[in-house]
């Protein structure tokens, strides 16, 4: 039995090469390190260097991408949602870019749905002027095993 965990990476997979063909570029800015790292660790008025851009001072993203990941840390810690702190599930799975526009995207394998909080950080995503983009991929893994003595 192929476990949901490994669908789901399978199905992130296939959907980021699907955005790479249709001519979105994938940003290599790690969400959960700016989520877990800048905000979690220097809070949003400190945010030190980003180890993505080689800048010394602050984010390269700007005032609204702070403001989302504020949000989203407190989210996070707000015990009422029942979030497992380990949950990579919180935030969105990719920044990419096509065309001068970012878009947040969260990629669903086969029946699996936004979570309450996946969906309130997409309307603050909205608020904040970023597109957002629900990518549904649908996997079907077929196996066929054939076992037989050998005399």
């Amino acid at each position: 039995m192929v476990s949901v965990y490994t669908l789901g990476r399978i199905g992130e997979d296939v959907a980021k090469k699907k955005l790479v063909m249709d001519g979105f570029k994938i940003s290599p800015i790690s969400l959960h390190f700016c989520l877990n790292g800048c905000v979690r660790v220097f809070g949003p008025k400190r945010i030190k260097a980003c180890p993505y851009s080689k800048r010394k001072v602050g984010c390269p993203k700007g005032g609204k991408w702070i403001q989302l990941m504020s949000y989203a840390y407190k989210v996070l810690k707000d015990k009422s949602w029942g979030i497992n702190k380990k949950s990579r599930a919180i935030f969105f799975d990719s920044l990419v870019e096509k065309d001068g526009n970012e878009y947040l995207v969260e990629i669903k394998t086969n029946t699996a749905r936004l979570t309450p909080w996946q969906d309130d950080l997409m309307k603050k995503a909205r608020s904040l002027g970023y597109k957002t983009l629900l990518v549904k991929c649908f996997v079907k893994l077929s196996y066929k095993v054939n076992v037989e003595e050998l005399v």
